[in-house]
């Protein structure tokens, strides 16, 4: 049943991951804030993006196995050692 999406083009499989995204509360308070810090280049990365879509596919609630949030972004006014250890 994990697989019901796969053959949906690729618009649809778009909106539907958008929505399971959003449909998690704490990834969409992440990209809140993110949003809020106004950081440059800034992108929600790696295993919360993967738990939730796995999550929502298996019957899982969300935020089940999310043990933290990668934000990663790119300042290239600061490219500092200081600026790199934030």
């Amino acid at each position: 049943m994990h697989l019901r999406y796969a053959n949906l083009p690729d618009a649809e499989q778009k909106r539907l991951f958008l929505d399971i995204i959003w449909a998690d509360r704490n990834v969409r308070a992440a990209l809140c804030a993110a949003r809020d810090l106004a950081l440059p280049d800034w992108l929600v990365v790696s295993g919360v993006l993967y738990n939730a879509v796995w999550n929502a596919l298996t019957g899982r609630p969300p935020g089940y196995g999310t043990k933290d949030i990668d934000l990663f972004y790119f300042d290239g006014d600061d490219l500092s050692y200081e600026g790199n250890m934030r």
